[in-house]
């Protein structure tokens, strides 16, 4: 994270940002300009519901404005792909810091396709773009690293699985692509609409622990890419149709 960030409308130091609970979206850009901020925004504001029981509060236009704004501040350059932290704190606050550039222009499935073990996070409000959630990734990312894992699959106290890598969870088995509700980010929706364009079979529903023995490819997309798993406690995944959509995105 760069040094100078974004807060209600002004630039600050990152040390002096807030420690308050939040909901958040990451942001994609092309270049200065932010990418899908409509529906970031949506699910931002889905998310404050469920936590708040209101709003964001925030304007769709003038954070796509900020986004550029906070990018020039620290010196992006103007192509790219860069991303961008939104944290909504309720009341119409919030905060944009930048969070590097990716290493592929737009989405795309990533070259990485590590190891992952399963982990029961038994967190609050599974699912949701929270500061809990994302604190929650973090932790359960380094319990992984511990096993010699680079990736976890989190599933909640009923077996359901409630991320993968902190990504939405996404299983193909036999051809039939399943998709779960849970972390839902906008980049996992492109994801869906190209397996609608290809004619693939697609299910949104909640996938469960057992599903990932029988599974034949296993995934988790958010604002990182699609992160595709080679294995996952002794069953091993391959990534035909994720690769042959992905060239399609």
């Amino acid at each position: 994270m760069d040094d100078t960030i974004y807060k209600n409308g002004r630039f600050i130091d990152a040390s002096a940002d807030s420690d308050a609970p939040f909901v958040y979206q990451y942001i994609r850009t092309d270049g200065h300009r932010a990418l899908q901020m409509q529906r970031r925004m949506e699910l931002l504001d889905a998310a404050s519901w469920r936590i708040r029981r209101a709003p964001s509060g925030l304007d769709t236009g003038r954070t796509a404005v900020a986004v550029e704004r906070l990018l020039m501040q620290n010196g992006y350059p103007d192509h790219g792909s860069h991303i961008v932290l939104l944290r909504s704190y309720g009341n119409s606050e919030y905060t944009l810091s930048c969070h590097g550039t990716s290493m592929y222009d737009g989405l795309a499935l990533r070259a990485l396709r590590p190891r992952a073990t399963i982990v029961e996070s038994g967190g609050i409000f599974d699912g949701l773009p929270t500061s809990a959630s994302l604190a929650s990734a973090r932790l359960l990312g380094e319990y992984a690293a511990t096993l010699g894992c680079g990736a976890f699959v989190a599933t909640d106290g009923a077996g359901r699985v409630v991320s993968v890598d902190g990504g939405t969870p996404v299983i193909i088995t036999r051809g039939v692509i399943t998709v779960s509700e849970s972390s839902m980010t906008v980049e996992a929706e492109t994801v869906m609409k190209a397996f609608e364009r290809d004619g693939r079979r697609m299910e949104i529903r909640d996938i469960t622990r057992s599903e990932l023995l029988a599974a034949d490819e296993l995934a988790g997309i958010d604002h990182r890419g699609i992160t595709s798993v080679a294995e996952c406690d002794g069953t091993a995944y391959s990534d035909i149709i994720l690769n042959v959509t992905a060239q399609r995105l």
